[in-house]
């Protein structure tokens, strides 16, 4: 029996601490002026008032949100899970939400020789400042990890092969690892693209190839075998046209430096 009063008494204290945070937030709305509606949003929101979408702090999104003044999905550093609750209840219809996760555009990392031995400041925007970084590809992930502390959700690791890597599940898509990587190797894709190009490297240098394993070596033959013309080379690399793509891999088996992957 007192194992059982032990557990009733358990029970309605997280009872009651529910109600007790439930019953702040609420108080915490009316002393903002919160509607029922802006008050709803705003629970689904960081509640960091980071700023990111151009308002003063989350009471104020909400209530631009609740208005029609503002999209939901307008919150950058928002979960895709709270946004698609927003998408949902909202009754203005939002725009299509598609969520979108960080790609890192380089394999190389230990597979890319270095140029010298650096030892200077660990950050890679430091190492790029002096002759283009350490890689001897200038398009290289240099594997300091700049983008790893821009992440707030902590979605990207530098792998064991030195190179920075995203985990799409952690990712929210808020882009804020975008600016910081000073080759701009990292791109936002919709996370339903199934095949990608992990290269960027536009560079017309031959011995970029020679230095790395996993550069793209420009032989087109991923063009060439694509049955759907999905396809094209810009800039020296190839491009994939996500509406004509069909993810049957045929670029994938035929890529030499397994530049092409499934993602």
């Amino acid at each position: 029996m007192d194992t059982l009063y032990i557990i009733l008494i358990v029970v309605a204290a997280i009872l009651v601490a529910v109600g007790v945070v439930v019953l702040a937030s609420f108080i915490s709305s009316k002393k903002q002026g919160l509607s029922p509606k802006e008050s709803y949003i705003k629970t689904l929101l960081p509640g960091i008032d980071c700023g990111s979408c151009g308002c003063k702090n989350c009471a104020e999104f909400a209530e631009r949100v609740a208005s029609g003044e503002l999209q939901a999905n307008a919150c950058r550093v928002n979960t895709f899970a709270n946004r698609e609750k927003l998408k949902r209840h909202l009754v203005r219809p939002l725009e299509e939400n598609i969520k979108n996760v960080a790609i890192v555009k380089c394999k190389g990392g230990n597979r890319c020789a270095n140029k010298y031995d650096y030892i200077g400041e660990k950050t890679c925007s430091a190492s790029e400042a002096l002759h283009s970084g350490i890689k001897a590809c200038k398009a290289g992930c240099i594997g300091c990890g700049d983008c790893v502390k821009a992440c707030p959700f902590g979605a990207i690791e530098i792998s064991e092969t030195g190179a920075a890597i995203v985990n799409e599940f952690k990712c929210t898509g808020c882009g804020e690892c975008v600016s910081s990587c000073p080759n701009n190797l990292i791109a936002m894709i919709p996370s339903s693209q199934q095949i990608g190009v992990i290269c960027n490297n536009t560079f017309d240098d031959a011995g970029i190839a020679k230095s790395c394993s996993c550069a793209c070596i420009r032989c087109e033959e991923c063009k060439r075998i694509c049955p759907h013309g999905a396809i094209t080379m810009q800039n020296g690399l190839p491009v994939i046209d996500p509406s004509k793509c069909t993810a049957c891999g045929k670029c994938v088996a035929v890529c030499p430096t397994h530049v092409i992957s499934h993602l």
